[in-house]
Order: C-alpha cells, then structure tokens, then sequence
C-alpha cells in the first residue's frame, strides 16, 4: 500500500521564504483530475501548503536520522526543499517510490509525445 500521508516533523526551504522552523505536520498527496499535489498541514492548524508535483519533482532523497526513523526531503525544480523527518524507513522508502513513479511516469509521457507528430 502506498502511503499517500505520512505525520512527522515538517521543516520547507525556498527562495521565496528561507527556512522555516521544525514543525510537527503532515504530508499527504492527492492525486486528483490528472494532477498530483502534495497537501503539507500543520497541527497548529492554518491554511494548508499546496505544491504541484506534476513536472515539478526534481529529486527525492530518503536518509537514516536516527535509529529506525528516516528522513524524507524532496527538492522541486524551483529549488525549494520541502522536508519530513522522523518518520519510519517503509513510509520513506514506499513514499519515494511513489514520487519517482509520479517523476517517470510524467518524464515518459513527454517523451513519447515528442517527435510522434507526422507533417504532411
């Protein structure tokens, strides 16, 4: 099963707004209409983030923090770094799987579409 929200400390980077603080939220994807997204809500409450992720995945790295808890950060082309650490390794590693297949899938569609035109 593929998580599509996972709960941990929640800490975004852009150019745009800097570094946030560590915050204690929740990242979850929708996929909806052809278009993914990813929801970050704070338990504080307020307006959650929105970040579209068709075509805007540029790379999802998955580390060790400590012990048995990972850390999941994913850079968008904009170079904005949205972060979420303490969360188990399985919903790390199955949520990169997902965000790469969500990265290929697109990547391969805009290939194949390229060049299979015929001009008459």
């Amino acid at each position: 099963m593929t998580p599509l929200k996972l709960h941990g400390s929640v800490r975004m980077r852009s150019i745009q707004t800097g570094t946030t603080k560590w915050k204690e939220g929740t990242f979850e994807i929708v996929d909806k209409d052809s278009k993914v997204i990813l929801l970050v809500h704070y338990n504080a409450g307020g307006i959650p983030k929105i970040f579209p992720l068709n075509h805007n995945i540029k790379n999802v790295v998955v580390r060790q923090t400590k012990g048995k808890l990972y850390c999941l950060m994913i850079t968008l082309k904009d170079s904005s770094v949205l972060t979420l650490d303490k969360i188990p390794s399985k919903d790390a590693n199955e949520m990169k799987l997902y965000l790469e297949a969500i990265q290929n899938k697109i990547q391969t569609a805009v290939k194949l579409s390229h060049g299979s035109g015929s001009f008459g």
